[in-house]
Formats: C-alpha cells, structure tokens, sequence
C-alpha cells in the first residue's frame, strides 16, 4: 500500500464509499486474484490517500491502461488521522485510483496475498480493515475438487497431506461434462454438483494448477459453497462439449462424479 517513489506524501487514511473489494483474475506472481474496486450499492473500502505521486512512474507499475485503469473517485477522508492537509482540515476529497480491467472473473487471493494486504493495513493502524479482510478471506486456500482429486479416486494422492474440510455442493447453476478419464465443471447450468473441499498449501495449490492445466487448460476461479468459499476449476464450456458430453441428471439434480463413474 505504500507507494514506491519517496517524493510522495501520506494525507491520511479515507474511505471509498459505492465499492467493494474485490478480487479477480489470476496472477501469475501471487497465485490467484489480485484487488481491484468494484461498484456496489452500499459498499465501502478502506485505503490511504497520498499526495505529490509521480502518476507516470505509477501507471507504468499498475500497468495503466492494460491491466489497471487510472480513475477518478471522492472519498471521505478520516478528519482524525490527516497525516497533511493544506488549510483547514477536510473531509471530501477527489483522488485517483486503479480499477483491474483485464480480468472479469471472481478468483480467490491466495493466503500470502492477504497477508500482504493485512500487513499494509495494520501499518496504517487500520486494525478493523485488516481483521475484517483476514475474516472474509480465511479460507483463501482452500479448494474445492469434484471429480479425480476426490477420496478414492485416482488423483487424490495430490492431495496428501491437505487437511479435509468437509463435502460440498454447489449452487444449482452448473453442468458436469464426461471427458473420459476425468469430468469438467461447466458454468451456465442448472445442476448442482456434489465435491470435497480441502485446506491445500501454496505450494500444493501451485502443483495442482499445473495438474490441471490452469490456466490454459482449466482455470481456475472462487466459488461461493455458503459456509466455505474456495479455489475450483473450470473449464470453457465450447471446449468441453469438443471433449465431451454434459453429465444427464434428469433424475437428480444433484451430480457426484464418484458416484457416476462406478455406473458409467
């Protein structure tokens, strides 16, 4: 959170009312999502404001236009921790910031990405910002697997050593396709699909985005389970009706890879 050219000055630490944090894309140097701000109605996030940045040194870092866009908000100062202000104290101020463009997807930060954002708030005395984003984001690592990765079935030595968090089922709004060897969750359906969900490390995450091709192959998005929110992939669904065929659940809504592959 601290800017990297030493001419630029701390104003004090505001809120962006209208957006939310949130998390997309996938980096290559972080694991996973990387912040971004978003429009929402009632929403608020919590930064720093700084004053005399050098925006040419600035967008070149963010990658301005191409993957981050420079723009204007108003935020809301904290009137009791300006660290400079010119004049009287103030409340309203315009100031820019950088919204990630590249990347629509949801994608889960990986845990030391949070703890890198938890870091920069708590050196800004920002306890609350920092404990509500480690709340929000405690299961960043975890991974929810539904087909070869699962207990008993043939890739789930990939998962040794992972703690088990507990079974799954998603929301009814996907499609399971058969592959053959392995199936392919599919976003757009109308099927829930049942799964495990593990606590992996980020070296385990690394290993398995390389076992499933992510993200070439597979990628590798968030996925909301209610009482967890975790890492899955998925695959194009164009690419995976080349491959395959969408799993018939006319008699269940509900799909268990295990379960269909000991009848296949």
């Amino acid at each position: 959170m601290v800017p990297q050219w030493q001419r630029s000055q701390f104003v004090g630490t505001a809120t962006l009312e209208g957006y939310e944090l949130a998390f997309v894309g996938d980096s290559a140097t972080w694991g996973g999502g990387v912040a971004t701000v978003r429009r929402v109605a009632n929403g608020v996030v919590a930064g720093v404001v700084w004053r005399n940045v050098d925006f040419e040194a600035m967008d070149r870092y963010e990658g301005h236009p191409y993957a981050y866009q420079r723009i204007g908000v108003d935020v809301q100062l904290d009137h009791d921790r300006l660290g400079w202000v010119q004049g009287d104290p103030f409340l309203n101020l315009r100031c820019e910031t950088y919204i990630k463009v590249s990347d629509t997807y949801d994608a889960l930060p990986t845990r030391r990405y949070v703890e890198a954002l938890v870091r920069g708030y708590e050196a800004f005395d920002m306890g609350e910002a920092a404990e509500a984003l480690s709340v929000a984001h405690a299961g960043s690592d975890r991974l929810f697997v539904y087909g070869s990765l699962m207990h008993g079935l043939g890739n789930h030595r990939h998962l040794k050593g992972a703690t088990w968090v507990g079974p799954a089922l998603t929301s009814p709004s996907f499609d399971l396709f058969d592959l053959g060897a392995f199936p392919a969750l599919v976003e757009g359906g109308a099927r829930q699909v049942f799964g495990e969900v593990y606590e992996v490390t980020p070296e385990q995450l690394e290993l398995i985005d390389q076992l499933e091709g992510h993200p070439t192959f597979y990628r590798r998005r968030a996925i909301d389970l209610g009482e967890h929110k975790a890492h899955m992939y998925v695959l194009d669904r164009a690419r995976a009706e080349s491959m395959g065929q969408p799993i018939n659940a006319s008699e269940a809504q509900i799909i268990d890879w295990s379960r269909y592959i000991k009848g296949r």
